[in-house]
């Protein structure tokens, strides 16, 4: 399956490592990016959520994403979406059709806080 006919393109932006520190710790590289066309974007519940920390308005915006099936993206990946930067919030689950064992797509939450 290629995703879904009318859906949008999200981006993967994954850090690409050059190396370990001392510590055994990926030293980040350089950003690699690959577009995944045919995504489904829907409000997560709560959509949003705000507050005032340290003087400042903190909003946290989620997304569920659902994304085709054998595409490539972990926990650690972000993404572009709709011009926005967001994180991968847990880990990215198959979603399979309990009526047809079809597996309909991978299912993520993206959540992107500001202030």
């Amino acid at each position: 399956m290629s995703g879904f006919p009318f859906g949008e393109t999200v981006t993967v932006l994954r850090a690409g490592r050059t190396g370990r520190d001392i510590y055994g710790n990926d030293l980040p590289g350089t950003v690699e990016e690959h577009p995944v066309h045919g995504c489904v974007i829907a409000p997560a519940s709560p959509g949003w959520n705000g507050e005032v920390t340290g003087g400042q308005d903190t909003v946290t915006a989620s997304l569920n994403v659902y994304l085709p099936p054998d595409t490539d993206v972990r926990p650690t990946d972000r993404l572009t979406i709709r011009g926005a930067r967001f994180e991968v919030h847990g880990a990215p689950t198959l979603y399979r059709s309990p009526f047809t064992g079809h597996r309909v797509g991978l299912h993520l939450t993206a959540r992107r806080t500001t202030g």
